[in-house]
């Protein structure tokens, strides 16, 4: 396995309440298109406050072309749904990580 390239978008709300309007809203507007390069992604619910989505990608290039359209996306997201947002990037262990299906 090579390398992919990972990004980690955080979401904490400052109403809990507005968390599950919030997930209907992302699943109901998802980008027709695909980006280039994005292989898969995962979204988590880690507490009633707080949510943790990962993108990952092929390679830097792409998901470094990916991070401008997120943080736009995601600050309107911000503004309508009452959340902060942080977003990191990292590297997938290949070395690390196995699949169990």
């Amino acid at each position: 396995m090579s390398a992919k390239f990972c990004v980690f978008l955080h979401i904490r709300y400052m109403n809990p309440n507005v968390m599950g309007i919030a997930h209907e809203y992302l699943e109901q507007n998802q980008p027709a298109k695909n980006p280039k390069g994005r292989l898969w992604m995962n979204s988590f619910h880690v507490s009633p406050d707080k949510g943790l989505g990962v993108h990952c990608f092929d390679t830097k290039e792409n998901m470094e072309n990916f991070l401008p359209l997120m943080k736009e996306r995601f600050q309107n997201f911000a503004t309508k749904f009452e959340c902060k947002f942080s977003i990191e990037t990292g590297i997938l262990s290949p070395e690390l990580t196995k699949s169990f299906e």
